[in-house]
């Protein structure tokens, strides 16, 4: 994925499989980041915690989570200008989009 493609990008936090042992701290950090969103107002109080996390590409950190997560999540996505080369969406055990 080419970072410069994308201006914003999202992800959820679940696997259909239990996180690899490499990518363990960028799931903290996604899930850390859907608490900021909730702390800031940005987030729903309703809103599954670890659904549709808003990812800063800009921000080395957040992107990291992104590169880390999104080979095993249910769901990324990622946006811009031009086409960004990012959706992944797994249903069940289906194949992925």
């Amino acid at each position: 994925m080419l970072r410069s493609s994308i201006d914003a990008a999202h992800i959820d936090a679940y696997s259909d499989d239990d996180w690899p042992t490499e990518v363990l701290h960028s799931y903290e950090h996604a899930l850390s980041l859907a608490r900021q969103e909730l702390v800031s107002g940005t987030r729903s109080r309703r809103s599954d915690p670890g659904m549709g996390i808003d990812l800063d590409v800009q921000d080395d950190g957040q992107f990291k989570v992104l590169s880390d997560l999104a080979p095993y999540t249910i769901h990324a996505e990622g946006w811009g200008g031009r086409p960004a080369g990012l959706q992944r969406q797994r249903l069940g055990n289906g194949p992925v989009d």
